[in-house]
């Protein structure tokens, strides 16, 4: 991860679940006004850790999703 990206593990949640949270994460920051900067939004990418994918290509995967919400307008989760 690198610049302003950062990584979430949340152990125990679906990949419905992880979508869910991811959302809420979305919305909470999107509807908040930060004092010195005003708005901001987040675009997020979420995948699910199985045991037979290894750590780099989880990565590839989220940040292939994290550029595809992004291309797609920005401050959405896919």
């Amino acid at each position: 991860m690198g610049g302003e990206e950062f990584l979430i593990i949340a152990p125990n949640l679906s990949l419905q679940q992880g979508r869910q949270f991811a959302e809420i994460i979305r919305g909470g920051i999107s509807s908040h006004t930060f004092s010195e900067i005003g708005n901001v939004t987040v675009s997020l990418g979420v995948t699910e850790l199985k045991k037979d994918i290894s750590m780099e290509d989880v990565f590839k995967t989220v940040d292939e999703l994290l550029y595809q919400a992004k291309a797609e307008g920005r401050n959405r989760v896919c």
